[in-house]
């Protein structure tokens, strides 16, 4: 009996969604995905990216060449010529520069570098998580717009980003829209570093409340930016500090009030007997590209921060208890709440 891999179905629908832009360096392994994902593919496709890297970063700096010699390729030394199908040194400059191989030669090599290593980046997001693929595809001018934006990533840490954008446009079609890979493809990594701040803080994937350590975000995380920074990005409503204004919770319930609020993998959650109430909280509210974007970057919950909000809530005469929490089965709302404690 086959044992099938937690993240197997998703690998496949990954590696399906692909199949007519996929990089060129994986292509050869591509049928061996669908049918099974073994971890002695991703060796080698990690080995022929890097001998690709290596032979890429020889050219650029002299030391070997590409000539084509009939209907085949060949990467010979940067003092070599092909002479009756046979590899002979060469001393002319003019020579070596009319051999060589031309900018953009070099620069499609990069690209498909970039392009398989992120690909990899998103196998390795997918690889455990027993999700059900869903019913529909990514959009494939999506995933053309996305091949071009990964192409021009270099750095490991806008890889990942950009493999961690296909990873959850493959688990649910329409997470990204097109402007939030256009916005990507624009940060820089020091740009990318000082967004990832705000990341834990995030509550119901659109807010940032004010209270605890965001009080004095500054002394915090060094970061006298905030929130200037992520506005002028256009990840947060608001004019600077004006921006910090009353947010209204609503309850999910009409019997009772209930709500939840989701602070990344950590859930306040508040109870009253009027279901009608209100909850109000200070906080800044992001646009709708700062809830995609900031989404990318899922990062554990600060304790302190998470007491202080609930703590808040509390004082509004409401019960409040703390729990931890996680996505629901493909379908169905809402999360579900673990390890529940009163305050």
């Amino acid at each position: 009996m086959t044992v099938q891999l937690p993240g197997e179905q998703l690998l496949i629908r990954l590696w399906t969604s692909l199949d007519r832009g996929v990089s060129g360096f994986l292509k050869p392994w591509q049928m061996k995905r669908e049918a099974r994902a073994q971890l002695q593919s991703r060796e080698r496709e990690t080995l022929v990216i890097a001998q690709a890297e290596k032979d890429a970063d020889e050219i650029r700096a002299g030391r070997k060449k590409v000539v084509q010699d009939g209907a085949s390729i060949r990467l010979l030394p940067g003092n070599a010529e092909v002479v009756d199908g046979r590899a002979e040194p060469v001393l002319d400059p003019q020579s070596l520069l009319t051999a060589a191989a031309d900018s953009r030669a070099i620069n499609l090599l990069r690209e498909e570098i970039n392009i398989a290593k992120t690909i990899l980046k998103a196998e390795g997001v997918l690889r455990d998580d027993p999700t059900e693929p869903p019913a529909t595809f990514a959009d494939s001018d999506w995933l053309y717009r996305w091949r071009a934006c990964a192409s021009q990533m270099s750095s490991d840490e806008l890889q990942s980003l950009f493999g961690n954008v296909l990873a959850g446009e493959i688990k649910a079609p329409g997470t990204f829209s097109l402007r939030t890979l256009d916005f990507l493809k624009n940060l820089s990594r020091e740009e990318a570093e000082k967004i990832q701040f705000v990341c834990p803080f995030i509550t119901d994937r659109r807010f940032i409340l004010m209270y605890g350590v965001m009080q004095t975000p500054q002394v915090y995380h060094d970061n006298p930016e905030f929130p200037f920074f992520l506005q002028e990005l256009g990840l947060l409503s608001g004019l600077g500090y004006m921006g910090n204004v009353l947010q209204r919770f609503a309850s999910d319930s009409t019997a009772i009030f209930h709500r939840v609020l989701t602070i990344n993998d950590r859930a306040i959650v508040v109870r009253g007997p009027d279901s009608t109430a209100v909850l109000e909280l200070h906080g800044f509210k992001t646009t709708p590209l700062g809830t995609e974007a900031l989404s990318l970057c899922p990062m554990p919950a600060p304790p302190e921060y998470v007491r202080a909000v609930a703590e808040h809530c509390k004082t509004k005469g409401f019960d409040v208890s703390i729990a931890s929490c996680r996505a629901r089965a493909e379908g169905i709302a809402g999360v579900e709440l673990f390890d529940e404690v009163s305050i």
